[in-house]
């Protein structure tokens, strides 16, 4: 990556002469070890640091080593910093949502001041060429050196599972209605829930260690998914539903396709409530079970009185 930018001190990088040679710095990583887990890709950070002047300025905690991630394409933009420490080589796990990127992450590296400084020098190690005797005002958050720019392609067929977190839950500020979907504002799927409904599904959410969490996606996510089904269908029967390009459409659309469903064929006319079910994994029973078993362990132990009539 070429520096486009005329920095007023010495910048130490690949391709820039600001200092003599045996210096170095760069943060790296290796595709192969990126990890996509449920929530985050995760990427194994290893900065490499050659600069006795600035190794001794981090030592200080004068400056930092810091990794700028941004995602152009989700207005994703954000800065990983590691711990300051003595030592010339560094590794750190960097967590990024996943759904909060798409197309492309682009990464690089910088070691950035921390505070003022006002004698800015590297005594034996900047191009005498260029610097000779001359020290640097620096300020905070200026930057002291520069890694090398790399693009990481994101494979959307790897970031859609569990399909349940291609949903969030929020809550309903803007209208009365009990419970809404928005298929356009987010990547995600939106859930709007009343105040009280809400406050309810975060309440029994974490009940009992979450016992009930696949009960509270058959009454809140099912029903929504089958909606975002039927968007997908419109968008193969007519190509026009504008929803495409969004994460949740994608992770749905991976979904059909590996359970053999035709979308070119108007999904071999299976019903939408089916396949919600089987892209959740059985919800219905599984939410009807998880509720019956904390039932069953609150009678056992004797918390539960059936206090009801006859029908």
């Amino acid at each position: 990556m070429s520096l486009n930018i005329d920095y007023p001190n010495p910048v130490l990088s690949i391709e820039g002469d600001d200092y003599n040679d045996g210096c170095s710095f760069d943060i790296s990583f290796k595709e192969e070890d990126i990890i996509v887990d449920e929530n985050n890709i995760c990427i194994n950070a290893k900065c490499e640091l050659k600069c006795n002047g600035l190794s001794e300025l981090i030592r200080q905690g004068k400056a930092a080593i810091v990794v700028l991630i941004y995602s152009s394409a989700a207005s994703y933009r954000r800065a990983f910093e590691f711990n300051a420490t003595e030592s010339a080589e560094l590794t750190k796990v960097i967590k990024i949502p996943k759904f909060d990127v798409k197309r492309n992450i682009e990464f690089c590296g910088y070691i950035l001041a921390k505070e003022d400084i006002k004698s800015f020098r590297c005594d034996g190690e900047f191009n005498d060429i260029y610097f000779r005797e001359i020290s640097f005002t620096v300020r905070k958050a200026d930057v002291l050196a520069q890694g090398q720019m790399r693009t990481i392609p994101i494979d959307d067929s790897e970031l859609e599972k569990p399909i349940s977190s291609i949903f969030s839950i929020r809550k309903n500020t803007h209208s009365e209605a009990e419970i809404e979907a928005n298929f356009d504002i987010d990547e995600k799927i939106v859930v709007y829930l009343s105040e009280r409904l809400n406050q309810l599904f975060y309440d029994i959410k974490d009940f009992n260690n979450g016992a009930l969490h696949r009960y509270l996606n058959g009454i809140v996510v099912y029903p929504v998914l089958v909606e975002g089904i039927a968007k997908i269908y419109e968008h193969y029967q007519n190509d026009d539903s504008g929803y495409s390009e969004k994460r949740w459409f994608k992770a749905i659309e991976y979904k059909l396709q590996g359970m053999g469903v035709n979308l070119e064929e108007g999904f071999d006319d299976r019903s939408y409530v089916e396949l919600a079910d089987k892209l959740l994994g059985g919800i219905a029973y599984d939410g009807l079970i998880s509720m019956k078993n904390t039932i069953d362990e609150e009678t056992n132990n004797g918390e539960y009185v059936n206090t009801g009539g006859v029908d």
